[in-house]
């Protein structure tokens, strides 16, 4: 019974542990994921996600820019490696392929694809085409018209990717990510 008592005890410490280790939570100061992460959002980023696979399309992930190892940012993956990217007056193309993005939200019905402003407007609504490299992502949030991402810094090498995002849990809602 002793040996059962501190068997079932081991196994409860190491489920627990194994909660814990290589996770990391944020709290997200931007409006840049939302409707799907909101402003003043806590997140659990697995920081262990990515040791035994690789990130995939629609994963939302944290990352530190290459320019600024200090500054995390929280974005969705829209561009595996060696895909050619390219967005057509707010539409994204994968490969030449429209992407379905439910997900995606856009503010400003304006399109500045023909206009003579600076960035960042060209950029957000139509960008590339981009081939991406051997280790490349290309990340964009899914507030599209006030979201800084690949299409201003470059696409997020796989070394930079901090883990996977898989809980978010706001003032009045809790909720696992996929």
């Amino acid at each position: 019974m002793k040996n059962l008592l501190c068997f079932t005890v081991l196994v409860a410490a190491a489920v627990y542990a194994s909660e814990i280790v290589g996770r990391r939570s944020f709290t997200v100061p931007t409006t840049s994921m939302e409707p799907t992460v909101m402003r003043g959002d806590h997140v659990v980023v697995n920081e262990l996600a990515y040791r035994t696979s690789q990130p995939s399309r629609g994963d939302i992930v944290v990352y530190t820019l290459a320019s600024d190892p200090k500054t995390s940012l929280l974005k969705r993956i829209v561009g595996l490696p060696f895909e050619t990217i390219a967005i057509k007056h707010k539409q994204v193309y994968v490969n030449g392929r429209k992407m379905g993005e439910p997900y995606v939200q856009h503010r400003d019905n304006d399109d500045y694809t023909e206009t003579s402003k600076p960035e960042p407007f060209k950029s957000r609504d139509s960008f590339g085409p981009r081939k991406l490299g051997m280790d490349e992502y290309f990340v964009l949030g899914d507030n599209r018209d006030q979201s800084m991402d690949s299409r201003y810094h470059g696409p997020v090498r796989r070394r930079n990717i901090v883990g996977k995002v898989e809980r978010t849990q706001g003032a009045t809602r809790f909720r696992e990510l996929p």
